[in-house]
């Protein structure tokens, strides 16, 4: 068999552990016999938590894929080249500096930080010169470094820290 069969078959063994497994009792056999509550569990938490997880998963694959493209580099990732860090940093800076801000209008903040920083690293890089391999996830790393040294001295000195781990964590409750 090939190998694609195998990781589709091990992908939805996993929506159905996702689906199946919670703090909540679910039963296939409720389920199937339409029980209202366990279709509520399913439409409420069960689905949208699958959802997201799928979601989230091939987005940072694209993430991924399309950062090695841009640079040309197998080492290339969000993670190394400061994408992560600057998003933290965003996310941070607008707890700080727009604390009332909606979810939404923090997330775009957090967002366009990260874009914002990957384009100045990308420009470092291309200024530079630098051609060789090994050296983009070593000055990325750095460089990520930097950015999130900025993002723990900025949260411990506002007392952010708590809502900075939160978001990091997956949390949406800001």
């Amino acid at each position: 068999m090939k190998l694609s069969h195998y990781l589709t078959g091990l992908l939805l063994l996993l929506v159905f552990l996702s689906i199946t497994i919670g703090t909540s009792d679910f039963s296939w056999e409720k389920f199937f016999a339409f029980d209202q509550q366990t279709w509520l569990l399913f439409q409420e938490s069960r689905l949208p938590r699958t959802i997201s997880i799928l979601l989230a998963a091939s987005s940072m694959s694209m993430a991924g894929l399309l950062m090695q493209t841009i640079t040309q580099n197998q080492f290339a990732a969000p993670s190394t080249v400061g994408t992560t860090e600057a998003a933290k940093l965003g996310m941070v800076l607008s707890l700080f500096v727009f604390p009332s801000a909606s979810l939404t209008q923090k997330m775009l903040f957090a967002f366009g930080s990260s874009i914002l920083f990957t384009l100045f690293f990308l420009a470092f890089m291309t200024i530079f010169s630098i051609k060789e391999r090994w050296m983009l996830p070593l000055i990325g790393i750095i460089y990520s470094g930097i950015i999130g040294s900025i993002t723990e001295v900025i949260a411990y000195r506002f007392n952010l820290v708590q809502s900075m781990t939160a978001w990091t964590q997956g949390s949406f409750s800001m």
